[in-house]
């Protein structure tokens, strides 16, 4: 149980990571949208603090 749940914790901060670079990539790059970028900026974030709390809670 112990090695799924630093299976469980590479892979979240592996998403995370690339939401990050998905982040950068769509301001750098695409910024058509300004309103749209901040709003996947976001998103990003929430979905960043929450996938935190959740492998906080399941340690």
């Amino acid at each position: 149980m112990d090695t799924w749940k630093g299976v469980g914790r590479r892979v979240v901060l592996a998403h995370c990571f690339f939401l990050i670079l998905t982040d950068v990539f769509l301001l750098s790059i695409i910024c058509v949208d300004f309103n749209f970028t901040i709003f996947f900026g976001h998103l990003h974030t929430i979905f960043l603090f929450w996938a935190h709390k959740w492998v906080d809670g399941r340690r």
